[in-house]
C-alpha cells in the first residue's frame, strides 16, 4: 500500500469532498432528514429487526397496514446497519443511533475503499494520482450519489465490492497477486450478487 501519509492524504480529500458536496447540494440531512423514501424504508427494516428479532420476515409492517409490505432486499447491507447501531446504542438509544449510522454509512463505505484502493493501484498510480481519484470521484454523479451523507442504501456497498474487484483484478493482472487474491475476488463478487439479488418468496 502507499505510505501512511499518503492515505491520511486520500482520508482527508474524502471527508473534505464530501462536506463540499454535502453544502453545495443542500443535502437534506442539513435538515434532519435522509434521502428518499427508500434511506428511511431501510432503517425501519433494521429497526423492525431489532425489536422482532425475526432475520427472515422479508414484509414491512409499518406500511400498507394491515398486510405490510413485501421488500426485496436482502440482510448484508442491513446487518452493517444493525452492528453500528448496536455499537452507537451504548451512548444512545437504538433509533437514534441507527439514524445517525443511516447519515454516515455512506461515506464511511467510501472510506473504506481507501486502503483497497491503495492496496490495488499500488502498481499503477503514485502518491499524487491516487489521492486525486479521490478528489475526482464526487464528479461521477453515480459514486457521489451512492456515497453521500444520509444515504443508508445497498448500492453502495455493492460499489465498494465492485472498487474492491477492481482493486484485486489490476494487481492480478500485473503479477502482483495469486491464487489467494483470486478466490477473495470470487467471494466478493459473490457477495455483491447476494446484496444485489431479488429475494423471493
Amino acid at each position: 500500500m502507499h505510505s501512511r501519509t499518503t492515505l491520511l492524504l486520500a482520508v482527508l480529500v474524502v471527508v473534505a469532498a464530501q462536506v463540499a458536496v454535502l453544502f453545495a447540494f443542500h443535502n437534506p440531512v442539513l435538515d434532519d432528514q435522509l434521502n428518499g423514501a427508500d434511506s428511511y424504508m431501510r432503517l425501519n427494516r433494521v429497526l423492525q429487526l431489532f425489536e422482532t428479532g425475526n432475520w427472515y420476515n422479508p414484509f414491512e409492517t409499518r406500511t400498507n397496514a394491515p398486510y405490510g409490505e413485501l421488500l426485496h432486499w436482502t440482510r448484508p447491507l442491513d446487518t452493517i446497519l444493525y452492528a453500528g447501531a448496536w455499537l452507537g446504542s451504548a451512548v444512545s438509544d437504538f433509533r437514534h443511533a441507527l439514524f445517525v449510522w443511516g447519515i454516515l454509512i455512506g461515506p464511511a463505505l467510501l472510506l473504506a475503499a481507501v486502503p483497497v484502493w491503495s492496496w490495488g493501484t499500488r502498481p499503477l498510480l503514485g502518491p499524487v494520482p491516487f489521492v486525486l481519484t479521490f478528489a475526482l470521484f464526487p464528479l461521477f454523479t453515480l459514486l457521489n450519489g451512492t456515497f453521500r451523507p444520509g444515504n443508508p442504501d445497498h448500492h453502495g456497498l455493492i460499489a465498494l465490492c465492485f472498487l474492491s474487484l477492481v482493486a484485486i483484478l489490476v494487481r492480478l493482472a500485473s503479477g502482483r497477486a495469486g491464487l489467494r487474491a483470486a478466490i477473495v475476488a470470487g467471494a466478493i463478487a459473490g457477495l455483491a450478487v447476494w446484496i444485489g439479488i431479488v429475494e423471493v418468496m
